[in-house]
């Protein structure tokens, strides 16, 4: 025998208007208009024959035959969400991503929707953090660093290339003159925009 259960859409209406007491906190959350919120409730109060709100200085209020719909209704949303959370959990794998900001702005974000479409049971937690994580400790799954590799015990896989060159100020030139070789730039004072740690 069929259930006899009324729109989704109208449950998550009146339980949303009942949590936050007002039908616009209501449309705020579902992200629909004030209009919805109110036409769901007007509907779902049809269908029950019941009035489930009354109006009040701000917002609205339950009424008891709401307040007991909602326990149930609550409850209901509730156990849904659990199961949802643990069937998620159980075939969804997570991985964090610790990248440095400018990297992660530029290069990484815009790939990862792509990345998500071909591998939706891997959920990507990004980290755009410059402080450096330790991995053998679990503070990251894989990190994405500047630099020529060599770091102890973990593996490393070359992403991008990246092209370093001095820039400096024309008076440099003429005081110093044009360098040939990167020895020479040992001669100059380097600025180093993470304060000079490496």
């Amino acid at each position: 025998m069929a259930r006899r259960l009324p729109p989704l859409n109208a449950l998550r209406a009146f339980e949303a208007a009942a949590r936050h007491n007002s039908f616009a906190g209501a449309a705020a959350e579902l992200r629909v208009s004030h209009a919805a919120i109110s036409r769901h409730v007007r509907g779902l109060e049809a269908r029950l024959g019941a009035t489930l709100f009354r109006k009040a200085a701000r917002g609205v209020t339950l009424t008891a035959e709401g307040a007991r719909y909602l326990q149930t209704v609550g409850r209901a949303f509730d156990e849904i969400a659990a199961a949802t959370e643990a069937l998620a959990a159980s075939t969804c794998q997570q991985i964090s991503v610790s990248a440095e900001p400018a990297f992660a702005a530029k290069w990484l974000v815009h790939r990862l929707g792509r990345f998500r479409d071909r591998n939706p049971e891997i959920d990507v937690s990004l980290d755009p953090s410059p402080v450096l994580v330790d991995l053998e400790r679990g503070e990251a799954d894989l990190a994405i660093r500047y630099g020529a590799g060599g770091w102890p015990g973990v593996r490393q896989d070359l992403l991008v290339e990246s092209r370093s060159y001095p820039v400096g100020h024309p008076s440099l030139l003429r005081r110093l003159g044009r360098p040939k070789g990167a020895p020479d730039l040992l001669r100059w004072t380097l600025l180093h925009e993470d304060g000079g740690e490496r």
